[in-house]
């Protein structure tokens, strides 16, 4: 072939390349520098565009993503609008004409000149064939409220699998619902029919167990909500699936019920185990950076799922530490931190007495902490037990006794300078009900934390600490978080309280307006500084909004407020400090990495000393 002849066929290649990563003729690589909806009122151009196929350029510099007008799909889109307007309930929807400025430039800007048509009102919903058990337990969307609402296909669509989801949670796994919408134009109503086949109602038959090889059947039949003989409902089956796949024993756990329904009233249920590695190590380093404490830190953990058989896990987990306070060019304190920890659990601590899903635990630990009021070294023994040990949702109570040093106090603080011990019975109750644990969008969380010291020891105190925290979708790719944290601890007058069990505010996961822990009382260290050393009662708010911008790139907005007092008892709620700020988080796929800036609003006297500004780099959630 000729040079002549090669260039022409890398020019073909190339031009034969990017009409396919335009979904067609390209006019040029005019960028689509904005997308327009005129002439809407029913629909916000929000609605309009997510039903496009032409979408404009990010308009986050260097990481968005370019987009690139295209005749041929401008053309399809205009075809595609009235069909949206339906799938939204309004009827007779006309495009009348496109506008493109900057057509003979390097961008485009688009706009749809739309004429919007009538919207058609739910005038009647009826359901046929439901068992007649169930007809008052129709969720959500049956009630009074879809009356004469804008009928929209998403909430026909949605109806229609919570009717299949409360059928195949009431024992009819094989039911079927059909559904039909007749739109009537001329009255601009709609008449909703759903027809329901429920099929027999089934209960759990024979469980039987494939896969499993260093596992106990019997033992791992204790960990299923699935129970022979009691009806079948497709939650349980879900969340059985779920409770196998946390034992961390197996690489892949399924709860299979046959494709067709079985004769019969019973579903036999074939559980298939994959075994996995019992075994695992996961080694990681980074750096920590926010304002008043920079650190390099590194991570060595060990997990064994079956030691000895039984299902008992042990844990070794080692993090070291090297801190600079309040930062690596300047720190007035520096050095070695970290923690180590061994850890055993048994999820079947009474099996031999028939009772399953409570565990026991034992563990030891030693850790390191450099703070701006002291250096703590504490070594830490626990024992206690957990119910249940299969769900995120438990309850856990034990007895731990601690052995801790602090060094480089303020003059005004002489508290265990030599040894102190803390003897403490501790209850922790936590109910999950979020939809994931690293990146939750939706549900709740609540935990309730007590601790009650004076079994012997050098202090006496009682420790209650509430928190509640609550996520809502409020769109594909916005997240709406609220947590509410409250805290007191209670003493005899006269008597003090460890600092190291005080509480205090500030950083990347509580008060994002303040560095770590400086939301706190305070006292004078020996070069004049002030330094916080914790206070006795604590109230905490936080609000964000989660916008996922782009794919895995996310822009925080959030408002945090909260105090700290030195007084037990109280709800400091009078004297709250506010902040507001903003923040970009990458979901890696393991765990978010997350910037914020935070900027408090009311500087009160007692906190003068801080900077207005607080910076965190960090990774998860802040919440």
């Amino acid at each position: 072939m000729s040079k002549a002849g090669v260039v022409a066929a890398g020019t073909a290649l190339i031009s034969s390349f990017l009409s396919g990563c335009q979904s067609g003729s390209l006019e040029g690589l005019r960028e689509l520098d904005s997308l327009q909806i005129e002439g809407n009122t029913l629909l916000s151009d929000s609605d309009v565009k997510e039903g496009l196929a032409l979408e404009e350029s990010s308009w986050i510099p260097l990481v968005g993503q370019k987009r690139y007008f295209n005749g041929d799909v401008l053309r399809d889109d205009v075809r595609r609008i009235p069909r949206i307007y339906e799938a939204k309930g309004v009827y007779g929807t006309v495009v009348e004409g496109t506008r493109i400025d900057n057509a003979d430039a390097d961008k485009a800007d688009v706009t749809f000149l739309v004429r919007e048509g009538f919207p058609v009102r739910v005038a009647n919903v009826e359901v046929e064939g439901l068992p007649p058990d169930l007809s008052g337990k129709l969720p959500e969307p049956f009630g009074p409220q879809w009356q004469q609402k804008r009928f929209e296909e998403a909430d026909h669509e949605k109806a229609k699998r919570s009717l299949l989801t409360l059928l195949q949670n009431e024992g009819h796994f094989y039911a079927k619902v059909e559904s039909e919408a007749r739109v009537d134009v001329g009255t601009r109503q709609a008449h909703l029919l759903y027809r329901v086949d429920p099929g027999t109602r089934y209960f759990v038959g024979p469980l039987s167990f494939s896969g499993a090889q260093r596992t106990d059947p019997e033992q791992l039949r204790e960990h299923l909500t699935l129970k022979e003989g009691a009806l079948v409902r497709n939650s349980e089956k879900m969340e059985s699936q779920d409770a196998l796949s946390s034992l961390g024993v197996f690489r892949s756990a399924s709860v299979l019920f046959p494709d067709a329904p079985p004769e019969g009233n019973t579903i036999p249920v074939d559980i298939r185990l994959l075994e996995g590695d019992e075994r695992n190590i996961k080694l990681g380093a980074g750096l920590g950076a926010a304002t008043g404490r920079n650190e390099a830190r590194g991570r060595f953990d060990f997990t064994h799922s079956n030691l000895f058989g039984g299902l008992r896990r042990f844990d070794a987990e080692f993090r070291p530490a090297y801190v600079y306070v309040p930062s690596f060019t300047a720190p007035e304190k520096k050095g070695l931190a970290g923690s180590a920890s061994l850890r055993l659990f048994q999820p079947d601590f009474l099996q031999s007495l028939g009772t399953h899903s409570l565990g026991g635990l034992v563990s030891l630990s030693g850790s390191r902490d450099i703070q701006d009021a002291y250096t703590a070294d504490s070594a830490a023994f626990r024992t206690g037990l957990a119910w249940p040990t299969d769900s995120p949702s438990n309850m856990e109570a034990g007895y731990d006794f601690e052995i801790f040093s602090l060094a480089s106090l303020p003059p005004s603080v002489t508290q265990c300078r030599s040894l102190c011990t803390i003897s403490f019975l501790d209850q922790r109750f936590t109910f999950d009900r979020r939809d994931d644990v690293a990146s939750p969008r939706k549900g709740y969380w609540l935990s309730l934390s007590l601790a009650e010291a004076g079994l012997g020891g050098d202090f006496t105190y009682t420790r209650v600490t509430p928190e509640a925290r609550v996520y809502l979708a409020a769109h594909d790719k916005v997240t709406i978080a609220t947590r509410a944290q409250m805290g007191w601890l209670f003493h005899a007058v006269g008597e003090d309280t460890p600092l190291p069990k005080r509480y205090s505010l500030g950083g990347a996961t509580t008060h994002r307006g303040f560095g770590n822990r400086r939301l706190s009382p305070s006292v004078k260290d020996s070069k004049g500084r002030r330094v916080p050393i914790g206070g006795e009662s604590s109230a905490l708010f936080n609000q964000e909004l989660r916008w996922e911008a782009l794919e895995k790139f996310f822009v925080i907005g959030f408002f945090d407020t909260g105090a700290v007092k030195e007084e037990q008892g109280r709800v400091p709620v009078g004297t709250l400090n506010h902040a507001v700020g903003m923040g970009l988080a990458y979901d890696t796929g393991v765990i978010p990495v997350r910037l914020d800036l935070g900027y408090r609003t009311n500087r009160r006297p007692e906190y003068a000393h801080e900077g207005a500004f607080a910076f965190h780099l960090n990774l998860g959630e802040a919440f």
